[in-house]
């Protein structure tokens, strides 16, 4: 977690650095500066939802080099139904953290821009039940009492494309493949069929892959 908060720190002050003291116009016209986000809610497959948010800022030195901040949010929602089937409970699943990312551009071709990229994230993670109103099952669902909050960070690389949906090259699409280290400290509160656990600073540490998008708009661009 130190070593997060250490480029968190690194990552505002150099962000600062940039906007507030540029040292000549030569340095102004070497920067440019997009805002980035997204917002999306659907299924993947049957029973299984998912909602996410993001929204931040990233700074772009010579076309080549970019720094990028962002506050995001996730959630999953799993449906369980019983053999009937009639919906017995719902599972979610929650993350909130900030997200900070380097990356390097590898390649211009057309409206397309290659890049490999770095990127930390520190935040807070949530797991909780929700059980539907069914008396006909017969299935034992005491587990739907358990909880489970904590924080996590993550580290991680990616390689990505940017695509420019706009012919001014100020409007696009941002998708990267990412594979990360991530380390989870949760509280949780565990029921089971007779039992009631506590189980405090549970630390776990893994490795997760997964696809990230996000739109983007440049409101300053470089004379590169």
């Amino acid at each position: 977690m130190t070593n997060c908060i250490k480029h968190i720190i690194f990552a505002f002050i150099l962000l600062i650095t940039i906007n507030i003291h540029p040292q000549s116009e030569s340095i102004k016209e070497d920067i440019s500066i997009s805002i980035r986000g997204k917002a999306l809610s659907f299924f993947i497959f049957e029973d299984i939802y998912f909602r996410t948010g993001t929204i931040g800022t990233e700074i772009i030195y010579k076309n080549r080099h970019s720094l990028g901040i962002d506050i995001s949010y996730w959630r999953w929602r799993f449906q369980k139904d019983d053999p009937d089937p009639l919906e017995l409970y719902d599972q979610f699943k929650k993350r909130t953290f900030l997200y900070i990312d380097y990356k390097l551009k590898l390649l211009d071709y057309d409206y397309n821009k290659y890049y490999l990229n770095v990127y930390s994230k520190v935040g807070k993670y949530s797991m909780w039940y929700k059980k539907y109103e069914n008396d006909s099952s017969t299935i034992n669902t005491d587990f739907i009492n358990s909880t489970t909050k904590g924080n996590f960070y993550e580290l991680g690389i990616g390689i990505g494309i940017k695509h420019y949906i706009s012919n001014d090259k100020r409007f696009g699409v941002d998708i990267s493949i990412n594979g990360a280290s991530r380390n989870d400290n949760n509280n949780e509160i565990i029921y089971d069929t007779g039992i009631y656990q506590i189980n405090n600073n549970v630390k776990k540490q893994y490795y997760v892959s997964y696809l990230k998008l996000n739109f983007f708009y440049i409101i300053k661009k470089s004379s590169q």
